[in-house]
């Protein structure tokens, strides 16, 4: 990254591997510090052509009951592993209980369905082509998660990694993409575990004003779902190998923001020890007064009376999704909600939706508002994002785009903005130089978030991370969009390579990312003997830059958020 002087150790790719990315990509190697190498291959590799097996030891014993699960090269997996009971029905918008016992061995070899949720549009085909994602199948009885350990040994005491996806609170699933596959991190000595929960309307409408306690909790029943799903890791995770004192909740955008929300939850305390948020710092909860309006609405267009709450659970699927989308819509005045990645339309809670109610029982009031929860001191924490956020490839910027872009939103201070801009990234295209602009925003959300916890009295440390490395795929218009970081987090870069390249460049990545996580996971700090990983501090800013270089920068970019912020 040009006009960053880097601050600490720096760990190098291979000079092959970052030539021919600088070939491809433009990226200067001059001057780099010849620091040995990490190894061409992670030497904990998960080799991709090994032997699938279903051996009677991938039956294990569970609090409810037997399952079964499969063994493919070294790593036992077990899907759909049930931690709650059907929340339909009756059962719809309560809190959800502990799945009934079974007795005979259940079958856990494929994922189980996602949360009903409204249908993604994939007609932009490059972006389809960049996710690659698989949106599955929906039931209301999605209340499971899956597991990927190397090792079944109760006495094994591996850390484990209990994964939230993103999807704002609305869409989403644990498997929704094929960067979310644990094996490669399980092959780190660790145990994944990713998790489905209630979503949009089953998992976050208020209905507590409508005189049902049983529906208090209502507006918070799918973080309470992974509350509950936290207890089962408790009290499961030993027999899958994993140390249920050593868990570790990490989650992006959506998934973030779950993780920030767990932070100021009294019932989380406890069940989780690190935390780590990607692309997801924004306060986690809405106002019980704005969630009751949305509630209403959805009522009102469903033509229910304003308390019928057993109307409601009897309303299908299709239809309380569809009136939904149209009580959204009334309450934002009938137009779409504001694009994301803007200083007026960034988060989540700028659209008229669903998230955590911050009712000050189950979330504390005003969490990460005014401050890093305290419920939470003792948890370290990582915080990052990536470069672009929410740039799509096929949108392309020419220097008269970009400028309106930066007018259009910084006002006075787009000079400033536009200057800062060439002055940090001089050898990026211009439409790359859009692509940060857009992802300014959550940019300064993380390290708003850093900051405050950073300052927190007697808090545990936390560790910045900015993800800027841009894969050679499209003529170099991807770049660095949102998710990007999950693959190398979960070192899927073959898995993804239609977003990463799969280059060795990527792989290099990947392997330094993954096992910074697995090392956060074991002791609290991502440090590594060869890496370095300082704790942020509000002056110095401190960062880990993933990029052809892994290296430290105090306050990359700096220059461009001062302009951005000066509009203010």
């Amino acid at each position: 990254m040009a006009n960053d002087t880097n601050e600490g150790q720096t760990t190098n790719i291979s000079r092959r591997s970052m030539l021919a990315a600088a070939g491809a990509a433009g990226v200067s190697v001059a001057g780099m510090a010849a620091k040995p190498a990490l190894g061409a291959v992670p030497t904990s590799a998960v080799p991709w052509d090994g032997v699938l097996t279903t051996p009677p030891e991938a039956i294990v014993k569970t609090t409810n009951g037997p399952i079964r699960g499969f063994r493919r090269n070294e790593i036992y997996i077990f899907k759909a592993v049930p931690y709650g009971d059907d929340p339909s029905g009756e059962n719809r918008f309560t809190r959800a209980k502990p799945p009934k016992p079974w007795k005979e061995t259940r079958s856990c070899l494929a994922y189980g369905p996602a949360c009903p949720q409204p249908a993604r549009d994939w007609s932009n085909n490059e972006m389809a082509f960049v996710a690659d994602w698989n949106d599955g199948y929906s039931s209301e009885n999605c209340l499971t998660l899956n597991i990927w350990s190397a090792n079944l040994d109760s006495q094994a005491n591996r850390p484990v990694l209990v994964w939230l996806h993103g999807g704002g609170y609305t869409t989403g699933s644990a498997h929704e993409l094929p960067a979310y596959e644990g094996a490669r991190l399980a092959a780190r000595r660790s145990v994944v575990v990713t998790v489905n929960h209630r979503l949009n309307a089953f998992g976050f409408m208020d209905l507590s004003h409508l005189g049902d306690e049983r529906f208090g909790q209502s507006g918070n029943a799918g973080m309470l779902d992974i509350v509950l799903a936290l207890r089962w890791v408790r009290d499961n995770i030993a027999t899958f190998g994993g140390d249920p004192k050593r868990v570790t909740i990490f989650g992006q955008s959506g998934g973030g923001g779950k993780v920030s929300a767990l932070m100021a939850m009294p019932e989380g305390k406890g069940l989780f020890h690190r935390a780590v948020v990607m692309s997801g710092s924004f306060p986690p909860g809405r106002s019980q007064e704005s969630a009751r309006k949305l509630t209403d609405a959805i009522m009102r267009q469903l033509n229910l009376a304003p308390n019928d709450v057993a109307g409601l659970q009897r309303v299908a699927i299709p239809q309380l999704l569809s009136a939904t989308d149209t009580a959204q819509k009334e309450l934002r005045g009938g137009g779409p909600p504001p694009a994301r990645g803007t200083a007026r339309g960034g988060t989540l809670a700028a659209i008229p939706g669903f998230s955590p109610v911050a009712d000050g029982q189950v979330l504390l009031a005003r969490a990460w508002r005014d401050g890093a929860p305290e419920l939470s001191a003792g948890v370290p924490m990582i915080i990052g994002n990536v470069r672009d956020e929410f740039k799509l490839s096929t949108v392309v910027y020419d220097e008269a785009a970009l400028e309106k872009r930066v007018n259009d939103t910084y006002r006075e201070s787009a000079p400033k903005v536009l200057g800062a801009l060439k002055q940090e990234f001089p050898k990026l295209s211009t439409n790359a130089q859009g692509g940060v602009v857009g992802g300014m925003p959550m940019r300064i959300g993380a390290l708003d978030q850093c900051s405050k916890k950073a300052t927190l009295a007697g808090s545990a440390p936390v560790f910045s991370y900015w993800f800027i490395y841009a894969a050679p795929l499209l003529d170099d218009r991807v770049g660095v969009p949102h998710c990007t970081d999950i693959t190398y987090a979960f070192d899927n870069t073959l898995l993804c390579d239609q977003l990463t390249g799969n280059t060795p460049t990527a792989r290099r990545i990947a392997e330094v990312m993954s096992k910074s996580l697995v090392r956060f996971a074991e002791v609290g700090d991502p440090s590594l003997p060869e890496l370095n990983w300082p704790k942020y501090a509000p002056e110095e800013k401190a960062t880990m830059v993933f990029d052809t270089q892994i290296a430290v920068k105090k306050n990359p970019a700096g220059r461009i958020i001062e302009a951005m912020q000066a509009e203010s």
